[in-house]
């Protein structure tokens, strides 16, 4: 098993994983978790680690990022405004986006500082995508019993 496998079958199974915990806590306790795994796996990603321990870490890690995807299209279907199918639409043009220049911004942060660099910056970004949902939980209040925020 590479360290590619890993991630892909991290990808294909914890993705559902997090629909289903955004289905039955709520999707911001959802977005909450997957994004404090992120910034745990990418702090954990710094370890001297093994072959196994770094394929756990991609294991991990791409669950967590694919689950992004996920949770952006169950975020899309408790907009309380505009189409349903305009919203995945959104959401799919936006990854699609993501998916190309991702990488391409990715290669430019790896060449100019080194590749430890581009992990960190997922923590990073992990890290504030967890202070925005608890800023915008803290914020509103929860409607009708529902535990999304």
């Amino acid at each position: 098993m590479s360290f590619r496998h890993a991630r892909n079958w991290g990808s294909l199974l914890l993705q559902y994983l997090m629909g289903w915990l955004a289905d039955h806590r709520g999707l911001a306790f959802a977005v909450l978790v997957n994004a404090g795994v992120t910034v745990l796996i990418a702090g954990i990603t710094s370890l001297p680690l093994g072959f196994n321990g770094l394929a756990v870490t991609f294991f991990v890690l791409g669950g967590t990022i694919t689950a992004y995807l996920t949770l952006a299209i169950v975020a899309s279907t408790k907009v309380g405004h505009g189409d349903l199918s305009v919203n995945v639409r959104l959401v799919s043009m936006a990854y699609t986006a993501s998916a190309i220049f991702g990488p391409l911004l990715a290669s430019v942060v790896m060449k100019s500082l080194t590749s430890d660099a581009l992990i960190w910056l997922v923590g990073v970004l992990a890290t504030i995508l967890c202070v925005y949902v608890l800023f915008v939980m803290r914020r509103e209040p929860q409607r009708d019993g529902n535990p999304d925020a």
